[in-house]
């Protein structure tokens, strides 16, 4: 899927939206939160064939309900913040229960990793 997103995107800036983000498997789920003073740190990427990609995605992102299961993402549009100023992005919010999650206080799930793992 990285390789598949190299072709088809390009990088426009690092950014934060409000929420909490939580550790869940071996990859995150980020939770939108206007009220938050918590961040979601992240990065803006501008896609080349959107429609193409965003269908391969969502099905990547577990967006498709299997049996009447609840999605484990949900696709929405959010407010981030960036360098150069707020814009309205697709973001893959958790779309379940996060009262056995660990929280990661800083947002940067990349930090976290890193922390976890040494």
């Amino acid at each position: 899927m990285g390789e598949f997103l190299q072709a088809n995107s390009q990088f426009v800036a690092k950014g934060w939206m409000q929420g909490r983000l939580y550790h869940i498997s071996y990859f995150p789920g980020a939770i939108y939160d206007e009220t938050s003073v918590s961040k979601v740190m992240g990065e803006v990427y501008l896609i080349r064939q959107t429609e193409r990609v965003l269908s391969l995605l969502d099905r990547y992102e577990g967006m498709s309900a299997v049996n009447g299961d609840i999605q484990l993402f949900v696709r929405m549009l959010v407010p981030v913040e960036t360098e150069a100023g707020r814009l309205m992005s697709y973001t893959y919010l958790y779309n379940q229960p996060t009262d056995r999650l660990t929280l990661i206080p800083d947002g940067d799930y990349l930090g976290f990793n890193r922390h976890s793992l040494s």
